[in-house]
């Protein structure tokens, strides 16, 4: 099923504000991101 994101192997990363978000492996660094501010979790990689 596509979207779904069950069994995604993850990986923490530190952003700017210094808090770990697990992320998906493909996510590399200075890769930009979108974080649901209500509970720190990753969303999706930004354009």
């Amino acid at each position: 099923v596509k979207g779904n994101s069950a069994g995604t192997v993850t990986k923490l990363v530190t952003i700017k504000t210094g808090k770990q978000i697990a992320v998906p492996l493909f996510i590399k660094e200075g890769n930009k991101i979108i974080v649901d501010t209500r509970d720190g979790s990753y969303i999706e990689r930004a354009n």
